[in-house]
């Protein structure tokens, strides 16, 4: 797939690394030479522009493109003008950095319904961190206020079966399933763990050490894990 990222700022810069990386096809846009030289080498294209100039960004013809990421972290009407031009281009996916509500609210205003928080995300992670003690490892946003969380299993669990936890009960959250480390040997011969989810989960099933537990709920429900 193709896409392009504009604003090559640190998270600009990660996103269109990550995507080459898996296989896809970027262009990267920057009004900084700098930013252009740093990337060049490691995505299909740089192009530097002013992603505000209605002449230069329609030339790319990145209404053809799968998607184009908007990742300017400081200047609001730059963000948004350039949104406003992707709409009237006909860009139909366009996934934009929010740096702040009101931000947020604009973008939405104009029709963006693809908003990045990165700044919340991590402090929503930091704090899953602190309520679980370090054993929170990922979060997938369902809604506003509910995920799938991807939490180490707590200790007080361990060799406790899934009917004795009850985790709708206590805890209002969903076991979806549980990621297990199997031991396994390489070619060499030598022993490496590898996650396997756990098939036919039931009432029975026992927690073990090393897994984790793949849960949906809300991090509020979450905060049942304090003191675990």
């Amino acid at each position: 797939m193709k896409y392009a990222v504009i604003g090559l700022g640190n998270l600009g810069r990660a996103i269109a690394q990550n995507l080459t990386r898996i296989g896809h096809e970027i262009v990267g846009i920057d009004y900084s030479m700098p930013k252009i030289e740093l990337i060049k080498q490691e995505i299909s294209s740089a192009v530097c522009i002013d992603s505000v100039d209605p002449e230069a960004l329609s030339s790319l013809s990145l209404e053809k493109l799968d998607g184009v990421f908007i990742t300017y972290g400081k200047d609001f009407g730059i963000s948004v003008q350039t949104a406003a031009l992707l709409k009237n281009m006909g860009v139909k996916n366009i996934i934009v950095r929010s740096i702040s509500p009101l931000h947020q609210t604009v973008l939405t205003a104009i029709g963006i319904k693809h908003i990045m928080t990165p700044e919340q995300d991590f402090a929503t992670d930091y704090a899953l961190n602190l309520i679980t003690g370090n054993r929170f490892e990922q979060r997938f946003n369902i809604s506003e206020h509910h995920a799938v969380f991807v939490i180490k299993l707590p200790q007080s669990m361990i060799n406790e079966t899934v009917g004795k936890v009850n985790f709708i009960t206590n805890f209002k959250l969903s076991l979806i399933t549980i990621k297990r480390k199997i031991e396994f040997q390489n070619l060499l011969g030598l022993k490496q763990w590898q996650d396997q989810t756990v098939e036919n989960i039931n009432e029975a099933t026992v927690l073990k050490a090393e897994d984790s537990l793949v849960l949906y709920g809300s991090m509020e429900n979450l905060r049942k894990f304090e003191n675990l």
